[in-house]
């Protein structure tokens, strides 16, 4: 879903401990930018990096700390982003998005993932889950558009593919 990321920047929003920052880095990119707001995760992130990852691999990952309302980028600093039960951990998912859209380059893409409501074998209790159509209105007024939902795809999450 993030298409050709060959020689780009791509950023893991909310990267936790770095499940996809590091399978993002083993990509042809040039940079990935793991952001989250736990410094906690951040240093577990930033040991694997250093100490068990290839250094082909480490070397193109950067660890910033953003916040529930800042993003950590730069104006047009990268050119895809991947969220993964992301937004679900803002307080304030519109104001997140908004600051992501500032760290987008022309053309860029934003591949999100959030757990579907109902109860599921896996994934968080309802009320730590944004309904999609409360992640749709966030983004639309954030100045993101819709260009695809695959919510067939995986069994417990839909995916958005924003631009």
């Amino acid at each position: 879903a993030l298409g050709d990321v060959a020689g780009d920047t791509i950023a893991d929003i909310i990267s936790g401990t770095g499940y996809f920052t590091f399978k993002m880095a083993a990509l042809p990119s040039s940079k990935v930018i793991a952001m989250d707001p736990n410094e906690r995760f951040l240093h577990t992130l930033e040991d694997r990096r250093v100490t068990r990852m290839p250094r082909d691999i480490g070397d193109k990952v950067e660890a910033r700390l953003c916040t529930d309302s800042t993003a950590a980028l730069t104006t047009k600093e990268v050119s895809a982003m991947l969220a993964v039960n992301s937004l679900s951990h803002t307080k304030y998912p519109r104001r997140f998005l908004a600051q992501l859209r500032q760290g987008l380059q022309d053309g860029g893409r934003l591949v999100l993932l959030e757990f579907k409501e109902g109860k599921l074998p896996v994934g968080p209790a309802d009320t730590f889950k944004l309904p999609l159509d409360s992640i749709r209105s966030y983004a639309n007024k954030a100045g993101w558009e819709e260009t695809m939902l695959d919510s067939v795809s995986l069994p417990y999450q839909y995916m958005l593919l924003l631009q």
